[in-house]
């Protein structure tokens, strides 16, 4: 409504809307409207103080039910101001009876008084037969009582009136039209107590003004195009003179199913100050703080009435329409609710604990958001979800972009970020600090990251806790240094289609920590059985659930792993390969070195190059394609005016690993590295009735230093063997350890059925120029075979320099303490060695203990005599 304002000047009194008091004087005659108006001009001053302080309850009038089946309700004594501005007091609490009212007549009535006037006498509000929603009211009734003299001055008037005007109170029932409901999407005569539960649920929240308030704050200025249900009524039925105290639904089989005050019920708050802030009535006001308040507590009512035998595995679609912006659910007691499951698609992922004396400002910021409606496709918006200790649960809906993380304040000193105050900056800062770093959790594709990188590039790469559950195994080739860890056993990867959940391979280094890696079906002898992962296209003939080939150094340490079980060996936990040492032959190499061109140009006339796909060979072929890839990038590494640097054969260090080794299968495999260092480990088999095939082993063509120390060997056929084999020219010189370290190493060495008859010991040791075997304790725990089958707890058969000693060993429980079998031909004295005492070779054997055994060293007597017995025993 527009209206034409007039000009005026200032200092102009401005009469319109003003309150008229009398003007009394001695001498004035004073008449029953004098006073009248008197009265009236005090009322008007009241409304209008009451307008401003805002309608709703001061305290009291809550409702509740009597007797459901009776339709008696109990109205507890209070006060509250009406939409009109008057305040309205139940003096004493009221049992209500939702019965027809009882005949007018014993009082003179009307609806209000002075300033209250218009209120009239209110139409409706008495009980009509019939179920349905009905909404109680408290509204004024004006009473006039008593009879007192009048004056005679008139001889028109009586000779006496009322003698006083009683404001008093009255309680209205207001039924709620179908066709009112049915206007705001709200189906009438709901069946069940779930469905009714729901329809209640999407009931008040019509009064709160959803969805046309949420709709409103899509767009700025404007208030909501529908006010609700509650103001639909007003338009309707209910006046501004009447205090909504509850809706009541009423039906023929409960009677009172159920109230819901805080539906209808606000605590005392104003209206927008002008009429532009009406305009923004959606977004700011004391009113938007009272209807969170109300949400809030409707919810909490309206749960609390749920059936107990409910409440196991809650979830709020199905008896709630709408959730308020926070909430809260018992975590404990017979009333307990489950709140991940309650909030169902819309649960965060994981619950946060929450300080008591922190729930209040929670509260305060989480309750100015919208109520969620659970109607809507989709599970946004999501909550979050609080334990506060020692108390429930609460619920909050996530806000995930406000605030701004530039508008989150941050302790930079603290933190050591000097000059940086808020979390976004702080973040960017420590961002730049990262290098090469990457992350990966449970159901990211942390292949397709993999394969985005760069050929050659340096990656650190982070598994964040959970388990990783692989298709097929995870596969790194082809890059720089790498550096992969993640937190401890809660990092799982595991691929249950083949051998190998972790593939590392042509890689110039590799450290690897604080991850766990489970390998899964073996193939052997089954068809269609582990293929696919890896064995062709990397020429292995075994894969551990680490793989590693082709990275000339490797750092392994703190790693859980485990391998499956089979009939025969055809996994391992760990496995570490180096390939160019056996084909790469001294010829080959001399003609890289002198000739690259030629040596490269060669081999690419063969079709050997590196940019086919690593599927496209198989077999030999694929291993030349891997040795000219990296041949190639030692030439590159070489310069144009350099000879080019032949990759190393390796550099392989395991500590501090815990393996579980399947049946038959082997616990670390190394083979073809240079230098070899296993300390600190734990292996076991996983079954004791089938042991593993093997715990620790060092193999193939090429080693230079191997120590094998401090390891904890459990279970196992053959605990720890080491041992060089050539089969390009089986009848040429025996390949060789340079020095070989077995130090001490726990060995429990564990015989199934299969074992009785067939290769076992605890440690064995190959082809060695200098080695030292001391300090290992060596045990055969299983009585009933002590004696029975023959059995070394050390063998050491190969060809030996003239260094080697062993000392200080510990055997328990095997037919022979150490088997020494050494090829010929033996060392012999040299003649011409000014010593003639001199022995020809340092073999020495001290301090050996051999329990249960029938000898300490068994061997031939001409190996007797080159060897230093020394306090060898056996008992």
């Amino acid at each position: 409504m527009t209206t034409t304002a007039t000009t005026t000047g200032l200092g102009t009194p401005l009469t319109e809307q003003a309150i008229r008091h009398v003007n009394f004087f001695n001498g004035r005659l004073v008449t029953q409207g004098d006073m009248a108006r008197t009265q009236e001009a005090q009322h008007e001053a009241d409304a209008r103080l009451g307008q401003g302080i805002g309608a709703g309850v001061v305290h009291g009038l809550e409702i509740s039910i009597a007797d459901a089946p009776q339709r008696q309700l109990r109205v507890t004594a209070g006060l509250g101001i009406s939409a009109a501005g008057q305040t309205l007091c139940l003096g004493t609490e009221q049992l209500l009876a939702l019965a027809p009212t009882p005949e007018p007549g014993k009082f003179e009535t009307s609806g209000g008084f002075g300033a209250f006037g218009h209120c009239g006498t209110l139409a409706g509000g008495g009980y009509v037969a019939g179920n349905g929603l009905y909404l109680l009211t408290l509204a004024p009734l004006s009473i006039k009582v008593g009879k007192a003299p009048v004056l005679a001055l008139d001889p028109g008037h009586a000779g006496c009136n009322s003698d006083a005007i009683v404001e008093a109170v009255q309680l209205r029932l207001l039924r709620i039209e179908d066709t009112l409901l049915a206007a705001q999407g709200l189906a009438a005569n709901p069946v069940g107590a779930a469905a009714v539960s729901k329809w209640r649920s999407a009931v008040a929240h019509a009064c709160f003004g959803y969805p046309a308030l949420a709709a409103a704050h899509a767009q700025n200025g404007v208030s909501p195009s529908n006010g609700g249900l509650l103001q639909q009524l007003r338009a309707a039925a209910l006046s501004d003179c009447e205090l909504p105290l509850g809706l009541v639904y009423l039906t023929a089989s409960a009677g009172i199913a159920f109230i819901d005050a805080w539906a209808v019920r606000r605590r005392v708050a104003g209206e927008p100050a002008s009429q532009a802030s009406q305009a923004w009535s959606a977004w700011f006001g004391p009113g938007l703080d009272a209807l969170g308040e109300a949400q809030l507590a409707q919810f909490q009512q309206q749960l609390s009435e749920v059936p107990t035998g409910s409440l196991a595995g809650l979830k709020a679609a199905d008896w709630f329409a709408w959730l308020p912006p926070a909430g809260f659910l018992d975590a404990s007691g017979t009333r307990r609710v489950d709140g991940m499951a309650f909030l169902d698609t819309r649960k965060p992922a994981h619950t946060v604990p929450l300080a008591p004396g922190d729930v209040r400002a929670l509260l305060g910021q989480a309750l100015r958001r919208d109520a969620v409606n659970l109607g809507l496709v989709g599970n946004r918006p999501r909550f979050r979800l609080y334990a506060v200790e020692g108390g429930p649960q609460c619920f909050v809906r996530e806000a995930p972009n406000a605030p701004h993380a530039e508008e989150v304040w941050l302790d930079g000193q603290r933190a050591r970020l000097p000059g940086v105050n808020d979390v976004q900056t702080a973040i960017d800062e420590l961002r730049a600090r990262v290098c090469g770093e990457r992350s990966v959790w449970p159901g990211m594709d942390a292949q397709a990251l993999i394969d985005g990188l760069a050929r050659g590039a340096d990656l650190t790469l982070c598994f964040e806790a959970g388990h990783y559950a692989l298709a097929g195994p995870l596969r790194l080739a082809g890059l720089g240094h790498l550096v992969i860890r993640g937190n401890g056993a809660a990092s799982l990867l595991s691929c249950r289609s083949g051998e190998a959940a972790l593939i590392v391979s042509d890689c110039d280094s590799l450290t690897i920590s604080d991850l766990a890696v489970e390998g899964g079906l073996i193939g052997i002898g089954l068809i269609g059985i582990g293929t696919g992962t890896g064995k062709g296209e990397l020429g292995a003939g075994l894969l551990g659930a680490l793989t590693v080939v082709d990275v000339p150094s490797v750092h392994i340490e703190r790693l859980s792993a485990s391998c499956d079980d089979a009939a025969a060996a055809g996994a391992a936990c760990i496995v570490v390969r180096q390939s160019v040492a056996v084909a790469v032959t001294v010829a080959a190499a001399a003609e890289a070195a002198e000739a690259p061109d030629k040596f490269f140009n060669r081999l690419s006339a063969f079709g050997l190059t590196d940019t086919g796909k690593a599927g496209d060979a198989s077999g030999d072929e694929a291993e030349r394609r891997r040795h000219f890839r990296l041949l190639k990038r030692a030439k590159s590494k070489g310069g144009a005016d350099k000879k080019p640097e032949l990759p190393e054969a390796g550099h392989v260090c395991i500590v501090d690993c815990d393996l579980q080794i399947g049946a038959a299968q082997i616990g670390i495999l190394c083979t073809d590295n240079a230098l070899t260092e296993i300390r600190h480990n734990r292996l076991r088999g996983r079954y004791r009735l089938q042991p593993p095939e093997r715990g620790i082993v060092v193999a193939g063509s090429s080693a230079t230093f191997v120590t094998i120390a401090h390891n904890s060997v459990s279970h196992v056929a053959q605990g720890i063997a080491i041992g060089l084999s050539r089969s390009d020219a089986p009848n040429s010189a025996p390949l060789s350890v340079e020095r070989a370290s077995v130090l001490d190493n726990q060995v429990q060495i564990g015989l199934g059925e299969r074992d009785l008859t067939r290769n076992r010991f605890g440690i064995f040791v190959g082809n060695a120029r200098s080695l030292a075997v001391e300090g290992n304790r060596v045990t055969q725990p299983e009585a009933a075979l002590t004696g029975k089958i023959a059995l070394e707890a050390i063998r050491l058969s190969g060809a030996y320099g003239l260094m080697l000693y062993v000392r200080g060993n510990h055997m328990s429980g095997t037919s022979t303490g150490i088997g020494f079998s050494p090829l010929a031909p033996l060392p012999v004295l040299n003649a011409n060695n000014p010593r003639k005492n001199a022995n020809a070779c340092l073999w020495l054997f001290e301090g050996n203990l051999a329990e249960q055994a029938t000898e300490v060293i068994k061997a031939d007597a001409a190996v007797l005599d080159l060897i230093t017995d020394v306090l060898n025993l056996a008992v």
